[in-house]
């Protein structure tokens, strides 16, 4: 199964160390990761269908600060699909208006409906789900 990270925040801010901490899991999913910074007029898709831990370009980019208010990162743990940019997640959609989205491909697993909840944020994010 993949491991998803996401962030909603009050205001933008470095989530370099988030995602620093979040990719050094790949070693258990090691089958490509991703990364989608959405902005209020633009997203930044970055993605490689290498495990991160190995992505020479990963390791530069978190050298500098990653701001963001608002985010999605993905690691692969492929159980479908051939290892390619292609079904490297996330994937960026558009709606019927035109505005942008971040999406992932797969089957959400666990204790049924109810599993994953709204948890209590912490002041500054808009929200945080659990399991």
């Amino acid at each position: 199964m993949c491991e998803l990270f996401g962030m909603s925040a009050a205001r933008s801010g470095d989530v370099g160390p988030l995602l620093a901490e979040f990719y050094g899991h790949s070693n258990r999913h090691p089958h490509g990761w991703g990364l989608a910074l959405l902005y209020p007029n633009a997203v930044s898709l970055e993605k490689e269908p290498v495990p991160a831990l190995h992505s020479d370009y990963l390791k530069r980019r978190l050298t500098a600060p990653v701001e963001a208010q608002y985010c999605i990162a993905h690691i692969r743990l492929a159980t479908r699909g051939s290892l390619e940019y292609a079904n490297t997640h996330p994937f960026i959609k558009r709606d019927a208006t035109g505005r942008a989205g971040a999406d992932r491909a797969g089957a959400v697993r666990g204790g049924g409906r109810g599993s994953v909840r709204p948890c209590a944020p912490k002041q500054g994010e808009s929200s945080i789900f659990c399991r």
